[in-house]
């Protein structure tokens, strides 16, 4: 009797794992063509069905089976498991579809909407100074449409890379899983105090500009930081933060600064921005003049002038 379960459980498995692939392969083609509809809606609804068929004899078998095998257990509910992760994402693509072709009575409420995989949604990889934009323009975007849980999951993993992708690869794609998913980026990437102390860290590992071309980049650099600083509370005008600024920059740079501020009193840190920028400002724009002076008074060759040249030579 053990067998023949174990048979009819393989059989359902091949049938799940032929309209597992049909649905991955619709999944992939259906935004580009809706003549695929039809057929997607037939492969969701056999596959649904084999799928409760399967955990059905599943559980039947375990009932009946003294001492399962636990490597062709594994093996099947792998299949089982992909399967289903197929199928929702399938069910995810046909609702999409159906949303699309709703005609809305007012043109403001269309972005609500509109298909998901059209936007350029952000992408995140792990790196701490990079989580907050992230979050903001993902959220941004999921809020702004009619989207369940198991859609929002769906399009999270898609934007994922590297580690941030491999903490959640392991969640199987359901409506459920979705706030756990969004649980366990906040616990690794959304503290407070380590966000901070990262872009901390990354002002004082900012190289110091050599050249007067790389100043307007090294500034842009330290101002990015300081923004996101500011925008969590936390307070950036400090003499050390100031000595950080300055030490980033050349000599004739800090010169010009030290012409420029008030000698009697203390600069805050917005007002040695604000006076880096001009001084960097002033100093590329009269290095453009000289290079342009320097460009009229070069000799200018043609062709025929460097032929002539030639054979005199």
């Amino acid at each position: 009797m053990e067998e023949i379960l174990l048979n009819r459980l393989s059989t359902f498995v091949k049938e799940v794992k032929s309209l597992s692939d049909q649905a991955l392969n619709l999944c992939q083609t259906l935004h580009e063509n809706d003549e695929n509809l039809e057929s997607a809606r037939i492969v969701r609804s056999k596959l649904k069905a084999i799928l409760s068929r399967f955990t059905t004899e599943l559980y039947n078998y375990f009932k009946i089976c003294n001492d399962p095998n636990p490597d062709e257990i594994s093996d099947l509910t792998n299949d089982q498991l992909r399967g289903e992760e197929n199928l929702a994402e399938l069910e995810a693509r046909l609702a999409m579809k159906s949303e699309k072709s709703v005609m809305l009575p007012q043109q403001s409420d269309y972005s609500s909407y509109s298909k998901l995989p059209d936007l350029h949604l952000p992408e995140f990889s792990g790196n701490l100074l990079e989580w907050h934009q992230f979050w903001d323009q993902f959220t941004s975007n999921m809020n702004r449409r009619k989207l369940n849980d198991v859609d929002k999951l769906l399009y999270l993993k898609s934007s994922l890379k590297g580690d941030a992708a491999r903490l959640i690869d392991g969640l199987e794609t359901t409506n459920r899983n979705y706030q756990i998913a969004v649980n366990a980026l906040k616990a690794r990437y959304g503290k407070e105090n380590e966000i901070v102390y990262a872009h901390h860290n990354a002002l004082k590992k900012i190289k110091r500009a050599e050249k007067m071309e790389d100043c307007k980049g090294t500034l842009d650099e330290i101002e990015r930081h300081l923004r996101v600083l500011q925008s969590m509370g936390e307070n950036t005008d400090s003499n050390q933060m100031r000595f950080l600024i300055m030490e980033k920059f050349p000599t004739e740079i800090i010169y010009e600064m030290k012409i420029r501020l008030d000698s009697d009193r203390t600069e805050s840190v917005e007002d040695i921005l604000t006076q880096l920028s001009r001084v960097i400002s002033v100093k590329e724009e009269a290095r453009m003049i000289t290079q342009e002076s320097t460009m009229e008074g070069a000799p200018q060759y043609t062709v025929e002038t460097l032929h002539v040249k030639e054979t005199v030579l």
